[in-house]
């Protein structure tokens, strides 16, 4: 079996595990002619992979980057370049709740596909067709009431939908970590 795709089914492995079957696998490379490369969420990311990775490497041969959201410029371009106008695109997008997909470029570019439908959000859901929907709300009133109104509009579409708050002393997902 090929060990590209030995190791990259090891996605149900704890971090651990994955940084000792990298490490067995490495061990049995002609390093000076291999590019490796892993990618990981961000929140993801064990430390301790990349402390391994620069034991087998020199200095300076081992970096990490973190992919950072698209910026509005970008998704402006993006849409510009699909010959949509992009300062309706920016407003269309802003007004229906959709910047996180906005910042993704795989779900960007559904946005673009979706783009003139008169409901984007409803087209996303039918396209990618979810088991289950969750929607993580802010944890506050005006977050709670966007929360409801966008299950409203999602209800006829998929089942079962569930709306979740971050745990008490957290505002929003980016601060529940």
């Amino acid at each position: 079996m090929d060990r590209r795709a030995q190791i990259g089914r090891c996605t149900n492995l704890r971090p651990a595990q994955v940084i000792l079957q990298i490490e067995e696998e490495l061990g049995r490379c002609p390093l000076d002619r291999l590019m490796l490369r892993i990618a990981c969420g961000t929140a993801d990311w064990p430390h301790s992979l990349e402390k391994a990775l620069n034991g087998f490497w020199e200095d300076g041969n081992v970096g990490v980057y973190e992919l950072l959201p698209l910026r509005r410029r970008d998704v402006r371009a993006a849409a510009e370049a699909e010959g949509i106008d992009p300062d309706q695109f920016v407003e269309d997008v802003g007004r229906r709740g959709a910047p996180p997909l906005a910042i993704k470029p795989v779900t960007l570019r559904m946005l673009i596909n979706l783009y003139g439908q008169v409901d984007m959000l409803a087209g996303l859901v039918r396209m990618l067709r979810p088991d289950e929907v969750v929607i993580v709300a802010d944890a506050d009133a005006p977050g709670r009431s966007g929360a409801e109104r966008l299950a409203c509009r999602l209800r006829p579409l998929v089942r079962p939908l569930k709306i979740v708050e971050p745990p008490a002393g957290h505002k929003d997902l980016r601060a529940w970590r």
